[in-house]
């Protein structure tokens, strides 16, 4: 986790305890100290990551493939043509402009965007350009994400900001970084396991993602790293003070150019190295295996 977080988490760590120290009595209202680790606890972990991701769920990766889609593309063949024309994704609507808002719905999420244009003078612009050298956007998702009767949660999602450069006519590839704020409070069955279990989690994203600029054919990031630092309360019942354990890790998914990239899971009370390691289907939010 950068330092930066580190010392925000702290500073806010800090400062609970100092506004609930006064009016506090005899009876603790303070969580359960937060342990090292245990397996089953990173496969819950992975678990909620795998589907806050997923694209099929209505995930945050929709943020990088709709802004991907949105962003003109040379048309193929025609060099004269391509020298003076942009091709726009099939369902944009005719003409050279993109809507700067934008709201939609993937399966039981609904998202609304904003984007703004910086061209390669530094300018900001109102709307779409050839100029153009880099697409800032903020997302906010909010909504049902589930899989069937084994997974169902109260997903809010604010991607803000989410940088897209590497935008200019001729180039193959975008690079995506961005910070995303993730809360999910949720009921499932562990995927290895079998138990039903509550959880209400809250994940803070960096992520910088690599995608190239076909995304019919390519739609999943070739390469980069998304790190999920995770504050996750494991719950009795579905009650979110009803509070039996606290976690704390970081979950990276490490992007390759497939919907099945791995995940490693660092425990953070315990060691800076990865503990845990899985792979994950970015499309329906399947763990598929947990890996050596």
């Amino acid at each position: 986790m950068p330092p930066t977080l580190r010392r925000l988490f702290a500073l806010a760590a800090a400062l609970g305890i100092a506004v609930l120290g006064p009016g506090c009595s005899k009876k603790s209202t303070k969580p359960p100290p937060i342990e090292v680790l245990t397996q089953e606890e990173s496969d819950d972990l992975v678990q909620q990551v795998a589907m806050m991701v997923s694209t099929d769920r209505g995930g945050w990766l929709v943020d990088l493939q709709s802004t991907l889609q949105s962003i003109p593309q040379f048309a193929p063949g025609r060099a004269a043509r391509n020298r003076s024309l942009l091709a726009f994704p099939t369902g944009m609507r005719p003409g050279f402009r993109i809507d700067r808002d934008t709201v939609f719905t993937v399966a039981s999420m609904t998202d609304s965007f904003f984007y703004f244009y910086t061209d390669s003078s530094g300018d900001s612009l109102g709307a779409w350009a050839d100029s153009v050298v880099q697409v800032d956007g903020i997302c906010h998702a909010t909504g049902t994400i589930s899989s069937d009767t084994t997974f169902s949660a109260f997903y809010h999602h604010v991607d803000d900001p989410l940088t897209g450069t590497g935008i200019e006519a001729g180039s193959d590839t975008v690079t995506f970084t961005g910070v995303c704020d993730d809360s999910l409070f949720t009921t499932f069955r562990a995927v290895f396991r079998g138990a039903h279990v509550y959880y209400s989690t809250t994940g803070f994203v960096d992520y910088e993602a690599y995608m190239q600029r076909n995304p019919a054919t390519n739609p999943w990031p070739v390469a980069g790293t998304a790190n999920a630092f995770l504050f996750a309360d494991v719950l009795r019942t579905p009650n979110p003070t009803d509070i039996s354990n606290t976690l704390e890790a970081t979950v990276s998914i490490n992007f390759d150019g497939t919907p099945t990239p791995t995940v490693d899971v660092t425990d953070e009370l315990e060691s800076p190295n990865p503990k845990f390691h899985y792979r994950i289907d970015l499309r329906t939010g399947a763990i598929l295996q947990r890996l050596p």
